[in-house]
């Protein structure tokens, strides 16, 4: 291995020709405490850190550099031939200080010296207010099942009602009511059943086989109930069930770029890939107060988003958003050309820059992400439970009506019991 010192004296006045966006002088000069752009853009960050790395290298070596300058050519036009375009180094050079600008045949022939950061590229967006919670009770069964219960219980009340019939025929007993039948059913459904007086066995055989059933229908109902209020999948959504939504898609206008250069990835999804091209293209602010609406997904890179996020939510507000990854934990490299003499001089002046801990301040943002917990607290409102309390209320007063007109009726008629 190549001692710093030997490799310093070896490429001590060679001439390096180096693929950038920027000149690294120009970056350098804006790199302060006060002014970090490379924080708030990806493309300005990404060859920020490469060039920044390339300086200390030169200053380890003593090397000079001549620079190989991006030169695109390309419109945000949504057009079929956006496919073809391209945004790309196209000289070949020794080092290059941003390795998303390569194309792959540049890639074929590079070297990575070291992974400097990770990426992560995806849509930012806001849960709508779920209608799932405000009739959580429903949810258990699905609708087919419901209306099979429905008829299930009025075909059951008639039949009830023509065995009380017939018992009434042969043993005699108290009179026929299709209503009780009616409420002993639903009672039988809610596992609170009013009294019942039978004499033959066909009426007691009947009740039994259908006081079971609803005892399983019950516990399936409640069993369901607790899984739906307590799992998490109706939170997780992945980028296909993204795409099938009615969430309108934006992108932060400079993310743009980042799609143009990575066509070839892009392209594997098909049919997404058309529609993340036909996006609105909106500035971060922008986009993010637009996502507080829960009807927008952004577009963009976190790194660059966070730092807006932290001035226009609160970190309840940002545990609340939902991340969706087209590119996570992406590594970035430091690369130089496999042909580049040099390049094991390069790797032992990296490792010694990571070793030191020069690189994780290079790397290091001044803004962390909140930590939030994974589980989802639910907590039911009273608009959650309106629907019910309305429906017993009424029951209530129609229940309150019944009895007053029954007063009524019986101390006009005096029928036993309604006798003084």
């Amino acid at each position: 291995m190549t001692s710093p010192a030997l490799g310093q004296k070896m490429m001590n006045n060679v001439t390096i020709k180096v693929g950038t966006l920027f000149e690294c002088e120009s970056i350098q000069e804006h790199l302060d405490y006060t002014e970090k752009h490379f924080i708030y853009d990806p493309i300005w960050r990404q060859t920020a850190i490469g060039c920044t790395i390339l300086c200390l290298l030169q200053n380890m070596y003593k090397f000079n550099v001549t620079y190989v300058f991006e030169n695109p050519v390309w419109n945000l036009t949504l057009s079929p031939s956006l496919r073809n375009m391209s945004y790309q180094i196209s000289t070949k050079a020794d080092v290059y200080t941003r390795s998303m600008s390569l194309s792959t045949e540049f890639l074929k022939d590079s070297y990575p010296v070291l992974a400097i950061n990770t990426w992560r590229f995806g849509f930012l967006l806001s849960r709508r207010d779920q209608k799932f919670f405000t009739t959580f009770y429903s949810k258990p069964f699905a609708r087919p099942v419901w209306n099979c219960l429905y008829a299930m219980a009025f075909l059951t009340s008639i039949i009830f009602y023509m065995l009380k019939r017939w018992e009434f025929s042969v043993v005699g007993g108290w009179h026929c009511s299709f209503v009780y039948e009616s409420l002993v059913i639903i009672g039988g459904y809610c596992q609170h059943i009013p009294p019942i007086d039978t004499r033959l066995p066909s009426r007691r055989i009947a009740y039994f086989i259908f006081f079971v059933f609803t005892y399983i229908v019950y516990t399936f109902y409640t069993s369901n109930l607790l899984s739906n209020l307590v799992n998490d999948t109706d939170n997780e959504i992945n980028l296909e069930t993204l795409v099938a939504t009615e969430y309108m898609r934006v992108i932060v206008d400079y993310m743009m770029r980042s799609i143009v250069e990575r066509v070839s990835i892009f392209l594997n999804y098909g049919a997404i890939f058309d529609r993340l091209m036909a996006m609105r293209v909106v500035t971060v602010i922008k986009g993010l107060e637009e996502v507080k609406t829960g009807r927008v997904a952004l577009l963009s890179d976190y790194t660059t988003i966070y730092p807006y996020m932290k001035r226009a939510y609160d970190n309840d507000d940002i545990c609340k958003l939902v991340s969706v990854d087209i590119f996570s934990g992406i590594k970035k490299y430091f690369r130089a050309s496999k042909d580049f003499a040099y390049k094991e001089q390069f790797k032992i002046g990296t490792l010694r820059i990571k070793e030191s801990g020069i690189l994780q301040r290079i790397v290091s943002t001044e803004f962390e992400e909140p930590k939030c917990t994974k589980s989802h607290l639910i907590q039911i409102s009273m608009q959650q439970i309106s629907i019910p309390i309305t429906i017993l209320a009424c029951s209530y007063v129609i229940s309150f009506l019944i009895l007053v007109v029954e007063r009524i009726h019986y101390k006009r008629y005096a029928v036993w019991p309604y006798v003084e």
